[in-house]
């Protein structure tokens, strides 16, 4: 699996000060004599960060290959696991892609994921030309601008607030026989929508909506 973390200025090209922002890549390698891996690109979590100002999320780059069973790519831009609140900010510009050849590829928040149950307010941002791909026999492809669900089968989806946001231009792409749902947005759990448009994103825009 390999990564890229491009998170060093504001939108207005201020170095980031006060906003802590760190990246993790998590790798589980042979379980039971299956292949599987998994990764998490963390722009923000754990850290119990509570907002995000007027800053960019930019070029990112987040692929894991499983050489056989599961391959889970999560959060190509920034994921959140507490409540968190973006405003006046871009997340833009990022990759996520899954790869197996024998078991499923799920790819998950190529912009933004929330993955883990928290509750995320975007306001006043802008969340576009974000990819995901999923690559194999199975899997699904999920939330090209944000995906809000659960990562792991039986976890409880956070909730989602958009305000005075666009998420605009994403794009999901998957290989024959993997569904793909929400090019602009995912979601399974609770969502308000207020003054935000969804448009533009590939190959639909919403999921759950």
């Amino acid at each position: 699996m390999t990564s890229r973390a491009h998170l060093g200025r504001s939108r207005h090209g201020r170095p980031l000060n006060a906003t802590r922002l760190y990246h993790v890549i998590r790798v589980a390698g042979e379980r039971a004599g299956i292949g599987w891996a998994v990764g998490l690109h963390e722009s923000w979590i754990g850290c119990r960060i509570q907002t995000i100002n007027d800053t960019q999320i930019t070029g990112n780059t987040a692929t894991v290959s499983a050489p056989s069973g599961t391959a889970a790519a999560c959060c190509g831009g920034a994921s959140a696991a507490d409540t968190s609140t973006v405003r006046d900010s871009l997340i833009s510009g990022n990759q996520l892609t899954a790869t197996t050849s024998t078991g499923s590829a799920n790819a998950r928040g190529a912009g933004v994921g929330n993955p883990f149950g928290a509750m995320v307010e975007i306001r006043d941002t802008t969340i576009s030309d974000n990819t995901g791909t999923a690559s194999g026999p199975s899997g699904t492809a999920q939330g090209g601008g944000v995906f809000t669900g659960s990562f792991f089968e039986g976890d409880q989806p956070g909730q989602l607030n958009l305000i005075n946001s666009a998420i605009t231009h994403n794009t999901l792409t998957a290989s024959p026989g993997i569904t793909i749902q929400g090019g602009g947005l995912f979601t399974n759990g609770p969502l308000t929508l207020n003054n935000t448009a969804i448009s533009h994103n590939l190959p639909d825009q919403c999921f759950g909506c």
